[in-house]
């Protein structure tokens, strides 16, 4: 009798290994969602527009491991079906190592009134554990133009923000925690 529980208990669903896997379409739904802000500035507008990703029910990340399990792209899908996804129009491809996925990409935004620039290096590592994964998510912020207004702008941050800091240097992590969703 004992045996036979056995058997029936391995035969059931059993939990996924931690992956990518060659050929998946990777569904995770966020679970939970934190930002930290390093040393940086606590200027009311800059820390509002680098809150944290909403997370819930609906609120989902998604890539397909190509076949080799080198790469991985990210996914927009219109349903938690995988054919009803296309690669994202973000362009976002993630390389592979182990059960780690890592994406770095850099941008520039510009500042009202000014030639400076607010640049940002954004490194993504997502971490797949199996039913569960991680992704950190960091961003290094630095200003971008010419030095003297770059300074002016600096400055201006610095006084305006509580905490006397700026931008220069400063990192934004962002940690998201995801459940492993299976698909169609």
């Amino acid at each position: 009798m004992v045996v036979l529980v056995g058997l029936v208990v391995s035969c059931g669903p059993q939990p996924r290994k931690p992956g990518p896997f060659g050929g998946e379409f990777a569904f995770w739904r966020v679970t939970s969602s934190t930002v930290d802000f390093g040393e940086c500035s606590d200027e009311p507008g800059l820390r509002q527009s680098l809150g944290p990703i909403d997370a819930g029910t609906d609120r989902f990340f998604l890539y397909r491991v190509e076949k080799d399990a080198k790469t991985a792209v990210a996914q927009d899908c219109t349903h938690l079906s995988r054919t009803t996804c296309k690669d994202s129009d973000a362009g976002i491809v993630f390389a592979i190592a182990g059960n780690e996925l890592t994406y770095t990409t850099e941008s520039r935004a510009a500042i009202t009134n000014t030639t400076c620039g607010l640049k940002v290096l954004e490194t993504w590592t997502i971490t797949d554990q199996g039913e569960t994964c991680t992704v950190d998510v960091k961003d290094l912020l630095s200003l971008d133009g010419p030095s003297v207004e770059c300074q002016r702008v600096e400055a201006d941050l610095v006084r305006r923000s509580p905490n006397m800091k700026g931008v220069t240097g400063c990192v934004v992590s962002y940690t998201l925690t995801g459940a492993w969703t299976p698909v169609q």
